[in-house]
């Protein structure tokens, strides 16, 4: 029961809250790569298309948000995500002078504006990765735990099984050695009888220690397949959300790597017109 208990615990809140952290980490940063390359356009379908990715990022880490808020399981994990929320809000507000400046084509104004609130945004981004590396530890916690309750049911198993046969052998001999010989007496008949007696007593207990012996064996092995084939189950889910997490991060990486080689071409190109500009004025 508890190492269920413990295996539910990290498929369903820590593993999904490392997940959806990472989310909304990622998105943060596509969304500030979104709004670099929004002051570096110069169109206005270019501006659109970035205004679109950053309301559907927006989304998203609303999404992710909600999602997370209702794993919170510690006053400490509340309070890094209170901070972060704060953080947050603010980041939004300057985002929202950023982009207002960048539609009126004010670029430097627009642009200073970005660089200002970077401080916000890895300070919101540090509360991110403590929350990461806060559910991380409460997995490997519950690991742990689980872990040690397996060791300690194995060996309580031993214990109990090497119990039950010591008794099993005991009560028998029991039996045959301090009973069975004064009720014998007690009964009619010559000396033979008595020792066909004592024999026709000794099969049932031979046959008690046998079934005794079986019985034990086969429940240590099936508990021992049992506890082997939970805890194997436990790993997989472990495995599998972390792999999640995994692509989730390299799908972030990818996703940033683009957006900066696109900021960069776009101001290869920007600074290429301008210097085409001031030459044909010069």
């Amino acid at each position: 029961r508890i190492i269920n208990a413990k295996s539910t615990e990290m498929a369903a809140n820590w593993m999904p809250s490392i997940v959806a952290v990472n989310a909304i980490n990622t998105a943060t940063s596509d969304m500030r790569a979104a709004e670099a390359l929004h002051i570096l356009s110069n169109e206005d379908a270019e501006m659109g298309q970035q205004e679109e990715l950053i309301a559907r990022l927006a989304k998203e880490i609303a999404d992710q948000r909600t999602k997370y808020k209702a794993l919170i399981s510690s006053e400490e994990e509340r309070a890094l995500y209170q901070s972060f929320t704060r953080k947050y809000d603010e980041y939004l507000e300057a985002s929202k002078r950023s982009m207002a400046l960048s539609r009126r084509n004010q670029n430097t104004e627009a642009a200073a504006q970005l660089k200002a609130s970077g401080l916000v945004f890895d300070s919101m981004s540090d509360e991110l990765v403590k929350l990461v590396k806060l559910n991380t530890e409460g997995g490997e916690s519950a690991s742990t735990q689980g872990d040690v309750v397996y060791s300690e049911s194995r060996t309580l198993l031993l214990w109990i099984g090497g119990g039950t046969f010591l008794l099993v052998l005991v009560l028998p001999w029991i039996l045959e050695r301090r009973i069975l010989p004064r009720a014998s007496k007690k009964l009619p008949g010559d000396a033979l009888a008595r020792a066909m007696l004592s024999v026709h007593y000794r099969k049932p207990a031979l046959l008690l220690i046998s079934a005794t012996f079986v019985s034990v064996v086969s429940a240590a092995y099936f508990s021992n397949r049992l506890f082997s084939g939970l805890t194997l189950n436990v790993e997989q889910e472990q495995l599998n959300l972390v792999r999640s997490a995994v692509d989730n991060n390299l799908q972030a990486a990818q996703a940033r790597a683009l957006s900066r080689a696109e900021a960069i071409a776009d101001l290869i190109d920007a600074s290429t017109e301008t210097a085409a500009r001031s030459a044909a004025r010069s």
